[in-house]
């Protein structure tokens, strides 16, 4: 396959993968209103990482909720593990080649809304080398933070208590 197409179908890919990260979003509406009607909670499992240097964490900003910063991660797929999940949605929202070894689980948490329940696997990793991030397409920002100096628009990251 020549470059241009590698480089057509990549960029048709991506393109899809945002599409449907959009309309998942757009459908989460009448997704909650379909599982309130037949009584049951739908529950959507998640993996996110508490990325620390020094006295620093890394907080992203996601296309889907763009006001609020947020952990790096993102849900899970059938049959993944949360460790593997974590290590995947590093490297597809920040380019990040990080080993399974570096990451240790670090509390779960769950929050409901409406009809939604949310289980969040938290894991940590501590960067000792500086990293180049290459952003994806569903990522409009990332910032390191000083412990002292987090931001006050956080999705649930008060919930987490830093050593």
């Amino acid at each position: 396959m020549n470059r241009h197409l590698k480089t057509a179908t990549y960029k048709r890919n991506i393109l899809l993968q945002w599409l449907l990260l959009a309309v998942g979003y757009a459908l989460s509406g009448p997704l909650k209103l379909l599982s309130g009607l037949s009584g049951r909670k739908r529950s959507l499992k998640k993996a996110k990482v508490l990325i620390t240097k020094e006295d620093r964490v890394l907080l992203v900003k996601n296309t889907l909720d763009p006001a609020r910063w947020t952990l790096p991660g993102g849900a899970m797929r059938k049959m993944e593990t949360p460790q593997d999940a974590v290590i995947r949605e590093l490297h597809e929202e920040l380019g990040l080649h990080l080993k399974l070894a570096g990451v240790r689980h670090y509390a779960t948490l769950r929050r409901q809304d409406s009809n939604l329940l949310y289980d969040y696997e938290i894991f940590t990793i501590e960067l000792i080398d500086n990293v180049t991030l290459k952003l994806s397409l569903e990522i409009l920002s990332a910032q390191w933070f000083k412990l002292k100096n987090m931001p006050k628009k956080t999705n649930f990251i008060q919930q987490i208590q830093f050593d």
